[in-house]
């Protein structure tokens, strides 16, 4: 082998080297391009998930009316039917009616009524099947604008059964 070749060959050997390194950091700056894009979107995914359950209660409560006197379904086998919204003391005292769509009486049933910033919690001693029950909930520190809509979720029941 003449020098001519040698200096050709160590020059693709070179070149072959510098190509190999490229391709060598290329990789790994595509592996650590991976490895934080999944950690962002799992980290992204349990923001979502918190998310979620934080405001859970307003994509279960579907929003009522309160300026219509019909019933409206709040899902978990209940609708409400508005009969008053009227002033009182710093807020307003909302006067229904809820139907227990299902088909077993239920005690001690828990609702979440959400107006404006506020939420405020009710209970109806007792819910017969297919009947509809009578409820005031006083919701305090809102004004009139925040009376036409409000947010209604069914929280909790026992249910009432006998044996025979």
């Amino acid at each position: 082998m003449n020098e001519e070749s040698i200096k050709k060959k160590s020059n693709i050997i070179f070149i072959i080297t510098i190509i190999n390194s490229a391709l060598i950091l290329l990789l790994i700056t595509f592996v650590v391009y991976v490895y934080f894009s999944h950690k962002n979107i799992l980290e992204d995914m349990r923001v979502d998930i918190m998310l979620n359950e934080i405001t859970l209660k307003s994509i279960d409560s579907p929003t009522v009316d309160l300026t219509v006197s019909t019933f409206q379904d709040i899902g978990d086998n209940f609708a409400v039917i508005i009969e008053t919204v009227e002033p009182h003391l710093s807020g307003f005292k909302v006067i229904g009616r809820m139907l227990n769509e299902s088909s077993v009486e239920l005690m001690n049933v828990e609702f979440g009524i959400s107006m404006g910033d506020e939420y405020q919690k009710f209970t109806i001693d007792s819910i017969r099947p297919g009947y509809a029950a009578k409820f005031e909930v006083y919701v305090p520190n809102l004004s009139v604008e925040d009376t036409d809509s409000a947010e209604i979720e069914y929280r909790s029941s026992n249910i009432s059964y006998s044996e025979q």
